[in-house]
């Protein structure tokens, strides 16, 4: 048996490359170079295995680049159609406007006319001096009819008469009722995904455009830009997973005005809140994040934010 060990250690060095000494004859020897040559292959194996997690690591960041870029272009394709069909509600609402400006336009030249209508000519014996004259009670104007009526020769009166008519029916041509404008500002959206793992302070863009008369949300920033001083609602509701909660506010011009809690740690809650404002031209609102649980997450579809002119 020795022998054997010694004659597997010369091939062993004859393999290598080494003279067997006369030192190294021993069987110790032997194992302690084989237990050298075991380590060095353990540790390329192990030095193969972390290259291989390496490129299984790398494998899986291009897969989910690829699927990120899926994604966005979705999103592009999305915001292309609503951008063409906004171009065309635009081109309808100005068409509408267009055909609102002819009627209101021939109905101010009918009531014009109707205004200049004349008196009827009185008999010879009888003239009428008409004066417009401002009633105190009802704060209109209208017109009063003075008829002098002279005496017949024939007739037994000794005196004259003045008649005062009040013909404040003569000026109802004149009037006209005040209608306002056919598409008020006004705009309602959704969230078109589900923003997962929000952040403090990150701004809540709800790009799902389903009405926006005028055109003063930006579906890309998610925010309002005033066009016209005057009194504003904006409502928003947030829908989040059970187990998480989401604190979001309403902010004008960068400064928070309205405020809302949603959800708690055992139930899928959601939550809407109202608020009225009052605007200048160029002010503008938005919703954002305030705080919230780690990992929370915005439903798509279930979340909107709308706002209209009073």
């Amino acid at each position: 048996m020795f022998r054997l060990v010694v004659l597997l250690a010369g091939l062993l060095m004859l393999v290598s490359g080494h003279s067997l000494s006369d030192s190294d004859t021993g069987c110790d020897v032997v194992v302690l170079r084989l237990e050298n040559m075991l380590t060095d292959l353990t540790k390329r194996v192990d030095d193969l295995e972390n290259q291989r997690q390496t490129d299984i690591m790398d494998i899986s960041g291009v897969i989910q680049e690829m699927e990120e870029m899926k994604d966005k272009n979705r999103r592009l394709e999305r915001k292309l159609d609503r951008i063409l069909k906004t171009k065309s509600d635009g081109r309808t609402q100005t068409t509408d406007s267009t055909k609102y400006e002819s009627q209101t336009n021939l109905q101010s030249a009918n009531l014009e006319s109707q205004s200049d209508t004349r008196v009827p000519t009185l008999d010879q014996k009888t003239y009428a001096n008409t004066s417009i004259v401002r009633d105190e009670n009802t704060q209109s104007d209208s017109i009063a009819e003075e008829k002098l009526v002279k005496p017949d020769d024939t007739s037994t009166s000794k005196h004259q008469g003045r008649i005062r008519r009040n013909s404040s029916a003569i000026l109802a041509p004149r009037q006209m009722n005040r209608v306002g404008p056919r598409n008020p500002t006004a705009f309602f959206t959704t969230l078109g995904h589900t923003l997962t793992e929000v952040a403090r302070e990150q701004l809540i863009i709800f790009e799902n455009v389903i009405v926006n008369n005028g055109g003063h949300y930006d579906e890309h920033s998610g925010v309002f830009t005033c066009d016209m001083e005057g009194t504003y609602v904006f409502s928003w509701t947030i829908f989040v997973k059970d187990g998480n909660y989401i604190y979001s506010e309403l902010v004008r011009n960068g400064n928070a005005f309205a405020f809302s809690g949603t959800g708690d740690q055992h139930n899928v809650d959601a939550s809407s809140t109202t608020a009225v404002v009052n605007l200048m031209p160029g002010d503008k609102v938005w919703t954002r994040v305030v705080t919230r649980t780690v990992g929370a997450d915005i439903f798509a579809s279930k979340s909107s934010f709308c706002g209209f002119k009073i």
